[in-house]
């Protein structure tokens, strides 16, 4: 293996190959993005990538995580949980119409997976500090986001 080809897989991570996957879904849609596309894309070899995520369905997941998180520092500071879960949904329904294939890849995500998605722990402690219960957080993000991405794929 030569120096430059070397170099190259160095600079390969999780955090790079999630952001070519979401850049191709973007571009030609969820259908096109697996590890040997995203590897052409990386001047890779796929197998080098599965050093990083273990399949599509990872990669999938991984996807949805980052572009979930991006909408979780675009809602604004809020004076109450009730403020802040306008927000949420504003910036959900905001991120699943401006994005390709976001929808698309919600729809995969739930498709794999058996039980109700946990809301994460960031969310409940963000709506705990503002004065919601746990449980209350839990459920009320939840049933934001179910509506919102319910109404978004009608």
């Amino acid at each position: 293996m030569d120096a430059e080809t070397l170099a190259r897989l160095q600079k390969l991570d999780t955090n790079r190959i999630v952001s070519e996957a979401i850049a191709l879904m973007e571009s030609e849609g969820l259908a096109a993005v697996s590890l040997r596309s995203i590897a052409r894309r990386l001047d890779a070899r796929a197998p080098s990538l599965y050093r990083h995520i273990k399949d599509k369905e990872e990669l999938c997941q991984l996807m949805s995580w980052r572009i979930f998180r991006g909408c979780l520092a675009r809602i604004p500071q809020a004076e109450n949980w009730r403020d802040w879960l306008i927000s949420f949904g504003e910036v959900l329904w905001d991120e699943q119409h401006r994005t390709p294939g976001a929808l698309e890849l919600i729809a995969a995500n739930r498709q794999r997976r058996a039980q109700k998605p946990r809301p994460p722990e960031e969310v409940i402690d963000m709506l705990a500090a503002l004065g919601l219960g746990r449980a209350e957080a839990a459920e009320l993000q939840s049933g934001v986001q179910a509506l919102v991405t319910g109404w978004s794929m009608m």
